[in-house]
Order: structure tokens, then C-alpha cells, then sequence
């Protein structure tokens, strides 16, 4: 009898826990078990990122890392430090021209009170990489298409303004290999010419030499990078980041070296600044130049550090913010200039493929097996607005999206932009 009531109990228990579940999944609710399981998946895909994002950091701290970069991939090498002459005299003028030409400083309520500032510093202390970027980038690296909208809405820069393109945490394409232990470069931010910034024949030329002309462009919307920013939290290593600039950096230098020496007219770009850095966490920026040096057919990449700065110190703080404005209106319209002459002079015959320099090849060094594996392969989705009436290209594209403006005419055939879609879409 007792066994019989006991028995009629545990049954009664079991319907009720069914009929409980079932109610709960016709309300568009999660079953218990469920949400166990959608939890355990959670937590799983989330310590694979994390996973990612140690090795990945492991890789730059590495005491590998410059030694791979100094051992070099064909005849290419990478240094972390000045070349003994440094840039030449007409780089170093300019140089301090960029440190020292005036900026209007923007009315911005975040950046300028001092007290509410310090606050802000404070608050990030113990904060991510990701929240560090979302507080701090405006002023240490201000977006070009801000800058066009927010203080030159109308006038002469505007144009200056409409050359560039940016990208937030971008992986660059599979051609961006200099070392496979390093993988692709992925900035926090870089920025470069947009394909439009150069005029109709010579974007088929680039095309022409390049195939879809992905050897200049790393990500589906930038041609011929020259700034990139890496940020890292209070937790992570600054070295790490002006590391990470160093890898990115020497690949786009390449780039213009590569067209250069194509063109037969490496030597005019020899000691001269082809790129910038800015490197930041919570306390400090600093800012970076990168130059090569030929020796033949060999090719030496050199970091100058320009300055340094304490983002707590009053007098510093907008100092990155005009400086960085400076590269963009005094620096990068001279340095398109100089990469449309190489394009010009370039025999339309001439082809990336034959070069011997270029990134990827099987010339590598042994040395980049030893260091720690680690890449950032997360695919960004893709965003967009409207933005004055036009289609505003969010820096947050997808590296297998590529965005092209409706009303343009692409000039390469059919069969050519199929294959492009399928050497894009394969990242």
C-alpha cells in the first residue's frame, strides 16, 4: 500500500515537471535543460575567443617576435628601432612641421574639462581593451570622416577628407601574410585611401597589375594603408602594441615599396616616412613613423619614435589629436601624390606575382614556427547608415563584403568580377 502511494506520487511529480516544461516552450520560453545546455555552448565559444585573444597576445610578447622580424621573409627585413642615419633630413622636417603646425581643438564636453577628464581616466583603470577604445580613441586617434563632417563641413578639406577610408578591427586579407605564425594583421584601427581617391585609369592599372588589386588593398574598401592604432588595456602590455604596429606597419610599407621598385623608382622613396602608428592604454599614447631602407634588392623596414605622451598631463592631451589631424591634411595628400607618379610611371605589364618581395612567399624564416601561434579570425558583421542622405560605409564592413557605390561602372569585365567575388568571399 505504501509502495503503491509512494509510487503514484513520484509518477504525479514527473507529470507535473513535463507539463512544466511544455508550458514553458509554448510561451517561446527555454526549458531548463535547455538553458544548460545554450549556457554550456556560451561559455564554451566564449573561452575559445578568450583562448584566441591570449595567443594572439602571446604572439607580440614573444621574445621571438623581433627576431623573427630582423630574420625577414625574402628580401625583407624588420627592425624595431631607428636605421643609424634615421629618416632623411626632408622626412625629418616634415616631421616636426606635423608636431608643431597648429590644430583648433574641438568643443568636446569628454576631453576638456579637466577634473571630468581625470574622472574618466580613473573610471577606465580597470576596464578592457574594448571600453578603452569606446573612451579614449576620438582623442587619440580622430576618425577622417568625423573630422569632414563635424569641423570642415563645406570647405576645402572636405575634398582632403574624402581621400580616406578606416576600418575598426579588421582582419586583412590572406596576401597580408608576412609570417604565418603572426597571421594577418588586424589593427584596432587603420586608415588609408579610399579606391576612388585615385582616378579612373589608374585604378584599372592597379587592377591591372594585381589582379583584383588586393596586393594594395588589405580590406575591401582601403588602398595603400598608412595608419594604424592599436589600444590595450591597463592589464595589457603597451610593448604588445607598438609590436602589433610593427607587423602592420612593415606589410603596408611593403606595399608602396613593392609599387616603387616596379616602377624602378625605389630610390626616391629611400629613408622617407611611408607610415604611421599610434600605440595607447589609459595613461600614455605614443606615435610612431615607419621608413625603409634599400641595400639593392633587399629592403629594411625602420621605426622612428616621434613622441610620447601622458594623457593626464593637460598640456599633452589634444596633442595626438592634432597630430594625427596634421598627417591627414598636411602628410597623406602628398604621399597619394607620390604613390600616383609610381602608378604612372608602372609598366601596365608588370605584375605583383613576379616580385620577389612580396609577402606570403615560401622564403621564410624558419624562426616563425617557434613563435606562439595566434590570430583574431572573428568575422565583424556588417553595418551601415544613412548619413546626409548617402550610404555611409561603416569602418565595421566584413573583410568578405565588398562595398562599392551603386551609381560607378566598374570597369573590369564579368568573368573578372566573378573571380574577384570568389577570391574575396574565400577570407
Amino acid at each position: 500500500m505504501a509502495s503503491s502511494i509512494a509510487r503514484r506520487s513520484q509518477e504525479s511529480a514527473s507529470l507535473r515537471r513535463t507539463a512544466s516544461v511544455n508550458s514553458a516552450l509554448s510561451k517561446g520560453l527555454t526549458a531548463p535543460d535547455s538553458g544548460v545546455r545554450n549556457s554550456r555552448v556560451s561559455s564554451k565559444k566564449d573561452s575559445v575567443k578568450a583562448a584566441a585573444s591570449q595567443r594572439d597576445s602571446d604572439c607580440y610578447e614573444s621574445p621571438k617576435f623581433e627576431k623573427v622580424l630582423k630574420k625577414g621573409n625574402g628580401h625583407m627585413r624588420s627592425y624595431m628601432k631607428d636605421y643609424k642615419e634615421k629618416p632623411n633630413r626632408k622626412s625629418m622636417d616634415l616631421l616636426e612641421r606635423l608636431e608643431t603646425s597648429h590644430q583648433d581643438i574641438p568643443t568636446d564636453h569628454r576631453f576638456h574639462d579637466d577634473r571630468f577628464f581625470k574622472q574618466r581616466l580613473e573610471r577606465i583603470r580597470i576596464a578592457n581593451e574594448t571600453t578603452v577604445i569606446h573612451k579614449l580613441h576620438d582623442l587619440v586617434c580622430p576618425a577622417p570622416e568625423d573630422l569632414a563632417a563635424l569641423t570642415y563641413h563645406g570647405s576645402a578639406l572636405q575634398n582632403t577628407y574624402n581621400l580616406f577610408e578606416d576600418s575598426m578591427n579588421e582582419g586583412w586579407s590572406p596576401e597580408s601574410v608576412l609570417y604565418p605564425s603572426f597571421g594577418k594583421p588586424q589593427p584596432d584601427y587603420c586608415v588609408g585611401f579610399q579606391e576612388f581617391a585615385f582616378p579612373r585609369e589608374l585604378r584599372k592599372k592597379i587592377e591591372q597589375v594585381s589582379g583584383d588589386g588586393e596586393r594594395f588593398s588589405p580590406t575591401a574598401n582601403i588602398y595603400f594603408p598608412f595608419l594604424a592604432c592599436e589600444a590595450k588595456s591597463p592589464k595589457g602590455s603597451f610593448r604588445a602594441a607598438t609590436r602589433q604596429n610593427a607587423h602592420t606597419l612593415t606589410l603596408a610599407v611593403m606595399m608602396v615599396v613593392e609599387l616603387f621598385r616596379g616602377a624602378g623608382m625605389q630610390k626616391t622613396i629611400d629613408r622617407e616616412i611611408l607610415g604611421f602608428s599610434v600605440a595607447y592604454n589609459h595613461q600614455t599614447a605614443s606615435a610612431c613613423a615607419h621608413y625603409p631602407v634599400s641595400h639593392g634588392e633587399e629592403t629594411d623596414i625602420y621605426i622612428h619614435e616621434i613622441f610620447g605622451i601622458s594623457l593626464n598631463a593637460n598640456a599633452d592631451r589634444w596633442k595626438m589629436f592634432q597630430f594625427v589631424k596634421n598627417i591627414y591634411e598636411l602628410w597623406a595628400p602628398e604621399h597619394l601624390k607620390r604613390i600616383e607618379s609610381a602608378l604612372i610611371a608602372l609598366d601596365p605589364n608588370w605584375s605583383t606575382d613576379s616580385t620577389t618581395t612580396r609577402p606570403g612567399s615560401k622564403n621564410l624564416s624558419d624562426e616563425a614556427d617557434v613563435v606562439i601561434t595566434g590570430t583574431r579570425e572573428l568575422q565583424l558583421q556588417e553595418h551601415s547608415s544613412i548619413d546626409g542622405g548617402r550610404l555611409r560605409r561603416s569602418p565595421r564592413v566584413a573583410r568578405n563584403v565588398a562595398h562599392k557605390p551603386t551609381h560607378v561602372r566598374r570597369s573590369a569585365s564579368p568573368e573578372h568580377q566573378s573571380k574577384k567575388r570568389k577570391t574575396r568571399s574565400g577570407n
